[in-house]
Formats: C-alpha cells, structure tokens, sequence
C-alpha cells in the first residue's frame, strides 16, 4: 500500500491473500507485532521513570479530542485523562490543546496547564499520578510495530479501491475499528476505571457507519486508521504523507509558512561526515527541506 503511487501493486497484494500458506497474515489481536515491557526496570515501558515536568507535560491534541468526542469514542479515556480543572469543577472532560502554539499561548491556553488534559494513565508515568488515581503500571504500554487492526484497514482501503476482490470493504473496516477497541480493553489495567465498552449506537451513527460515496468511505477509513495508529510509532504521519487523510491543519504559531512538514531532513553528522554521497541524493530528490516529499509519497 505504501508503494502504490509509484507502482500497481494490485498482482502483489491478491497473491498475498490467495496463499496464506506461503504468505500468512495477522488473523487477529493475538499476532500484533509489538513489544511488551515488564514491570522491573530497566525493562519497563521507557518513560515510566521520566522526572515530573517531562513526559507529564505532554498534553493531548485537540485535533484529536475533538474528533473523538464528536463519535462519543471511547477511547478517548485510554489516550488522555481529565483535565484537572475540570475534575475540580466536578465536571470531568478530557479536553485538549491545538497543535503548535506558541509558549505564551500555550501556557494560558483554556485557563492555563489544569485546563488541559494529560496523556493517558497507560503511558504515564511513576509520578504522573493525579491525587486519588492508581499508581500507573509500569508494564501497560506496549511498542506496536504493526497491528492485526492496521492491517483491517489496509484491505478495507485495497477492497474500496478495487485493489484486491478478497472479502467486503465494510466488513474489514468494521474489523479494524472493533480490533482496536478490544485491542485496548484488553490492554488497559482494570484499577484505571476505564469504560471500554462500545455501545451498538456507536457503528450506526453517520460519521462512523460505513456508508456515502467512495471518497467517504476511504475518509472514514483513514480516520480510523489514524486512531488505530496512536503510539505506533510514527506510522499516522507517514500514512497521513501518502493519503493527506484525516485533515491536519499547521499549528497556529508555525514557522513553516503554514505547512505541515512530510519529512525529516538528514542529520549534521550526515552532513558532516558523508557530504558526498548526501549530496548526490538531494541531488535526485530534492532539497534537502522539511518540505520535500520522499519519493515514495510524491
């Protein structure tokens, strides 16, 4: 799928499913490739001994508590937590903060730092504890390198596209949304509180149901996906390259002429150390900018 603006990869991927023999493919949660941490250092998740005022200080994205509080999603509460202004008010909400502000805005930003909420209790860490919450688990997290989910929706975007004629496109899209939800009621520790539970209304609402023209379907696709994504490394940003789906707009303070960057650029020490053959490569792709597109995603 990353390869297909560059190249028909439609053989490919129906000769993947046709031989699950010689090609097998993640058939549920259970195959997830991903890491899991243990509760003794040092082989705990890695910012479970972040100091206070480091990791505690990420705070979740309006981008995305908005999209998921307009679905009532429940997974909401796994990726951010109340803010404490709110949990004072005695009306709890897990609100976030736009992308990219600028440090004077974002230190004042609905009120200040208690009216932003923090990143969920599953990735905080020893001392990012609220006062009354469970100390959060050092072994909750995992590293997801690619999940039985992501894949759900890899087919579901070949199906509607005509890639492959294996399955139903609802079917998987459906699939890849109730695999993640599983996926982290499962995973989250039980002492948080967190109701997982999908109600039916949930898949009928319009925004969800897999429903509209086909340009629809592959929008409500992509947003899954990107929600499906969190914490797996930088796959949401690299899928969002090739798609430009779900919109993300610059932050309001951006120093990038209010662009979104699609690639990093090469390190000093590549620079430095291998100027050559860095050159060469510019040469063939571009500048060397934030603002090039890799090969793969022009």
């Amino acid at each position: 799928m990353r390869l297909s603006k560059k190249k028909n990869v439609n053989a490919d991927m129906q000769a993947i499913l046709n031989d699950a023999n010689t090609y097998p493919v993640f058939m549920s949660n259970a195959d997830n490739a991903e890491m899991k941490y243990l509760a003794a250092a040092p082989n705990q998740w890695p910012l479970y001994g972040t100091r206070v005022g480091s990791f505690d200080e990420f705070r979740v994205s309006k981008t995305l508590s908005d999209r998921l509080s307009s679905i009532g999603d429940p997974r909401l509460a796994v990726f951010g937590r109340p803010s404490q202004k709110s949990v004072a008010a005695g009306t709890p909400v897990i609100e976030g903060i736009p992308n990219g502000l600028g440090d004077v805005q974002a230190l004042n930003y609905n009120g200040g730092p208690q009216g932003v909420s923090r990143v969920g209790y599953t990735f905080a860490c020893l001392v990012c504890n609220d006062n009354g919450q469970a100390v959060p688990d050092p072994a909750a997290a995992r590293a997801v390198l690619m999940s039985y989910a992501e894949l759900q929706f890899i087919l579901a975007e070949a199906r509607e596209k005509g890639m492959i004629t294996n399955g139903d496109a609802a079917t998987f899209y459906r699939n890849g949304i109730e695999a993640n939800m599983a996926y982290w009621k499962a995973l989250v520790p039980v002492q948080y509180n967190i109701n997982l539970d999908v109600p039916a209304s949930y898949y009928t609402q319009a925004a969800v149901a897999y429903s509209g023209t086909s340009a629809e379907k592959l929008d409500k696709i992509y947003l899954q996906k990107w929600v499906a994504l969190y914490f797996t490394g930088l796959e949401g940003w690299h899928d969002w390259k090739r798609t430009g789906k779900p919109e993300i707009v610059p932050g309001a303070n951006n120093l990038n002429n209010n662009k979104v960057p699609v690639r990093f650029i090469y390190p000093q020490s590549e620079q430095s150390l291998n100027g050559t053959f860095r050159a060469e490569a510019v040469t063939r792709q571009g500048a060397d900018d934030i603002n090039t597109r890799t090969w793969i995603a022009q």
